[in-house]
């Protein structure tokens, strides 16, 4: 056992080493591990006070237990089984196909880089690039929203600058998550994507096993309370104009909500803008091409690097004018499923697309070149539509950029950029467009024309029917008033009658008591017209139509949610008028609206009435 063994150099340093490497494996490298874990949770607790929504624990957990957790899902296993049938294949390899593609969707999200990095870079890329400006921050809406519930940024997508400028801007508020195409799936990007918590998701190629991968991992993430940031359209826009929702990831969110147990998800419209979308002429060739295949390649990327340093180094380099956000009208998803709808994907898709689209910042050179395809050919012809367009926008709410307040110098602005650009000529004769600036100011007039052109500017109406909020525990309809003018009409001509016919000779009387008749019609109209509100409560069982009456009188009706027999159209019920009717079991008939122009609009909110009734059980 004492006796001396001889080694060779070599066999002892080998020995050595596999010893360190043990002791490193299983001593040092598992401790430092734990420390740097625990400094990370204690700095995220530390970051977390300070955001508006907290970073979830499913966003921090380990990317590895993530991926089991997704491949071992019911749903997923069961698509496992589906997919090896369809193929003729073994289960486990249909289960390590789902493995792989787990591993493809899942991210590691990295609180370092986020908020370390990422968000630093993007905010110096942004004021280096842009003048950026919040045309519309909604700060109230986004306030009000309920802590617990799911935050979803929708976008338009203007230009790949879109997740850098919101990933600054939603800094003070959580992380996000991104869905991102195949096209960033490259070295370095793949690793800043998913370290930043993006998921990568496949346009093509892609099999129903693929899909329910992704479904089931967006539906986690959804219910787990991640902060999400998705473009509708799915890619960047080639004509300039917003472009129809794609329904994929919406309909995904749709089919794992289960009202009244899944956390609320809110829907928070983002819109963005640019004086210059740096892609613009490559969308504008694939438009004409036909194609929205584009190549990924780093070698453009770093020549336009050189030569924005190079135009910085000898003083050359101006900014890309003005980027601008807008925060639209959160859409709870509770409220929009308790309404009906046949294509509930498409039509949650087409609300998202609008709600965007009606706070779309207007920037100077969207502005001018909107001016510039109307026909303005000179200065005082495009000051002149401007200041008239501008006018009309404001008039409506539109979130209109006017740097410093001036709309010569807006003006001015968006003429040079496009005059720097070589698009357009300030000649003795006027503008002068040639034909690839003309495709330019077509291309950047679309992103404003919905709100700047009139014949398109068809508003909702206030004076309709609707449900104004749909909860679990309270459903309220807002009647407005209607016949005003109808009733005023028929008074004043009444009255006006009735006057003439004191000094009237023969027929005196029966004219004066035809004018008191046509009175008193219009006055019963001008009453029973007034605004209404239905409360329906499930806390308290109870319903209650408050109407309002001239001279501030209210008039209330209350009655008991069990006691409702039926919610219909008063065409069915007894009485004039075809407005909104709450039957009860004892036969007494509750109208909630008298007028006949809101028929339809009855129908389809007492439709909404009985749907939500039906879902709580009450009838």
């Amino acid at each position: 056992m004492m006796a001396t063994v001889e080694l060779p150099v070599w066999a002892l340093i080998l020995i050595l080493a596999f010893a360190a490497v043990a002791a490193l494996n299983n001593v040092l490298v598992p401790s430092v591990r734990w420390f740097l874990r625990r400094r990370l949770e204690r700095a995220v607790e530390q970051l977390n006070t300070r955001l508006t929504r907290p970073i979830q624990p499913f966003k921090l957990a380990r990317r590895n237990d993530t991926v089991l957790r997704l491949i071992y899902d019911p749903e997923v296993a069961r698509a496992i089984v589906e997919h090896a049938k369809a193929n003729g294949m073994r289960e486990d390899v249909a289960a390590q196909t789902a493995e792989r593609y787990a591993r493809e969707i899942v991210p590691g999200f990295s609180a370092f880089a986020y908020f370390g990095f990422a968000i630093r870079a993007a905010k110096f890329l942004s004021q280096s690039l842009y003048r950026v400006r919040l045309a519309h921050g909604n700060d109230a809406a986004l306030e009000a929203i309920d802590p617990e519930a799911t935050v979803i940024f929708v976008m338009n997508h203007r230009s790949n600058m879109d997740y850098v400028l919101v990933t600054w801007l939603a800094a003070e508020r959580s992380a996000l998550a991104y869905a991102v195409g195949e096209w960033a799936r490259v070295w370095p990007l793949r690793q800043l994507v998913r370290a930043m918590g993006g998921y990568f998701i496949r346009r093509r190629h892609n099999n129903p096993l693929y899909r329910k991968v992704l479904a089931r991992y967006v539906q986690m993430a959804t219910e787990a309370g991640v902060t999400q940031a998705v473009f509708p359209e799915g890619g960047l826009s080639q004509t300039g104009a917003m472009g129809k929702p794609k329904l994929g990831l919406i309909s995904y969110i749709l089919d794992g909500f289960v009202p009244g147990s899944s956390r609320d998800v809110v829907f928070v419209p983002v819109a963005l803008n640019y004086d210059r979308v740096m892609e613009d002429r490559t969308l504008i060739e694939a438009h004409a091409n036909g194609t929205r295949r584009f190549r990924f390649s780093l070698k453009p990327i770093w020549r336009y690097v050189w030569r924005q340093t190079w135009h910085r180094i000898t003083g050359r380099f101006h900014r890309y004018g003005y980027a601008a956000v807008s925060f639209g009208s959160p859409l709870s998803l509770t409220d929009f499923m308790a309404l009906d709808h046949e294509d509930r994907p498409a039509a949650l898709g087409v609300e998202l697309m609008a709600r965007i689209g009606q706070v779309m910042p207007v920037v100077p050179v969207p502005l001018v070149a909107h001016g510039l395809r109307d026909g303005a050919r000179n200065r005082a012809e495009l000051r002149d539509l401007v200041a008239r367009q501008v006018s009309e926008a404001k008039s409506r709410g539109t979130a209109v950029h006017i740097p410093r307040n001036d709309l010569d110098y807006t003006v001015e602005v968006g003429l040079r950029a496009l005059i720097e650009r070589g698009m357009l000529s300030d000649g003795p004769d006027g503008f002068v467009l040639n034909p690839e600036g003309a495709a330019l100011v077509a291309f950047y007039a679309a992103s404003v024309a919905h709100l700047l052109e009139a014949e398109l500017r068809s508003q909702p109406s206030e004076r309709s029917m609707k449900v104004t909020r749909s909860s679990e525990a309270e459903l309220v309809v807002e009647c407005p008033a209607v016949g005003e003018i109808f009733s005023g009409i028929l008074g004043l001509f009444g009255l006006t009658m009735a006057v003439f016919a004191v000094f009237a000779g023969d027929g005196g009387i029966a004219a004066f008591i035809g004018g008191l008749i046509f009175a008193c019609v219009g006055a019963y109209v001008y009453w029973v017209g007034g605004p209404s509100t239905l409360t329906l409560d499930s806390n308290s069982g109870y319903g209650t139509v408050v109407r309002e009456r001239p001279f501030g009188l209210p008039d209330t009706q209350s009655f008991l949610l069990t006691d409702i027999d039926d919610v219909t159209n008063a065409r069915d019920a007894e009485g004039p008028g075809f407005g909104l009717v709450i039957e009860l079991e004892d036969g007494t008939a509750i109208r909630v609206s008298y007028a006949n122009h809101h028929n339809e609009e009855a129908r389809s909110v007492g439709k909404q009435i009985r749907t939500w009734l039906k879902d709580r059980g009450i009838r």
